[in-house]
C-alpha cells in the first residue's frame, strides 16, 4: 500500500513540476541522503572506522536508489529495515537486475549494523579492484602534492 501511495505521489509531483523520472529519482536520493536512517549512519560510520574510502550514500543507479556504494569494491549495500519485510521477492529481483549491470550487491539487516565484525566480514568478501587501488593511490598522491604546494605558498608570504 505504501509503495502505491509513493508511486502516486511521485507521479503527481512529476506531473505538477514537469520533472523527468531521472530528475525525480535524483531529488528523492538527495532527500534520503539528507535524512539517513540510524542504521545507515551506523553502517557508514563503521565503514569509515575500517578505513573504507570513498563511501557514497543514497546513490541513484538507473531507476533505483542504493543505500550505500563503495566504488572501489564495485559494491552496493542495502540496509534492510522493517520496511523490507514482505518485500523479499522484490528485493531479490532488484538484486538480480543490479548484478546484471555488473555490480556486487550485499544486504545487511538493521540489527547487524551494530556488529562491526559482521560488517568487516561482509566487506572482505568483495576485494578492491586493482583499478580502484591505483585510482586511490593517485588521489592520495595528488592530495599530498596539493598540500605541499599550499604549505610552500603560504609559508612564503
Amino acid at each position: 500500500m505504501r509503495a502505491n501511495r509513493q508511486d502516486w505521489f511521485d507521479k503527481s509531483l512529476q506531473a505538477q513540476a514537469g520533472l523527468s523520472s531521472k530528475k525525480l529519482i535524483n531529488l528523492r536520493a538527495k532527500k534520503h541522503r539528507n535524512n539517513p536512517t540510524p542504521a545507515e549512519t551506523r553502517m557508514i560510520d563503521a565503514l569509515h572506522d575500517m578505513g573504507e574510502k570513498p563511501i557514497l550514500s543514497q546513490v541513484p543507479v538507473r531507476y533505483m536508489i542504493i543505500d550505500i556504494v563503495i566504488p572501489g569494491r564495485n559494491l552496493l549495500i542495502e540496509v534492510d529495515g522493517s520496511a523490507h519485510k514482505g518485500r523479499e521477492m522484490r528485493d531479490k529481483e532488484r538484486d538480480r537486475i543490479l548484478r546484471a549491470y555488473g555490480y556486487n550487491v550485499a544486504r545487511i539487516t538493521n540489527d547487524k549494523t551494530y556488529n562491526k565484525e559482521h560488517i568487516a566480514s561482509l566487506i572482505s568478501q568483495y576485494p578492491r579492484s586493482e583499478q580502484a587501488k591505483m585510482e586511490y593511490a593517485k588521489a592520495k598522491i595528488r592530495a599530498r602534492k596539493n598540500a605541499l604546494i599550499k604549505s610552500i605558498y603560504y609559508s612564503s608570504e
